[in-house]
């Protein structure tokens, strides 16, 4: 597709120079791909970044739940416990 832009003569210049393009069409194209890919790898960054604080978040509810779960009474035999064996209580029967 033929398109007609006007670009600074020195912007071009310094990006000709800087790809080593031989042409102006070369830098423009090669600076358009350069700017999809960037723009690609920070959305599939910003969505890693968004899926482990999401797995992290929920890792750390579950941890939480395990952790009140076994720290909560519960009734054995008659006894309480509570977490560990150590800790029972002679049942009030």
């Amino acid at each position: 597709m033929r398109t007609n832009i006007d670009i600074d003569d020195r912007l071009i210049r310094q990006a000709m120079r800087s790809s080593r393009s031989r042409t102006k069409r070369a830098a423009v194209e090669e600076g358009l791909r350069l700017l999809i890919q960037t723009r690609a790898q920070a959305t599939i960054s910003k969505r890693r970044s968004h899926e482990s604080c999401v797995n992290f978040a929920s890792s750390r509810y579950l941890r939480l739940a395990v952790r009140n779960w076994l720290l909560r009474p519960r009734e054995i035999s008659g006894g309480y416990v509570s977490g560990d064996a150590a800790s029972a209580r002679p049942s009030t029967v």
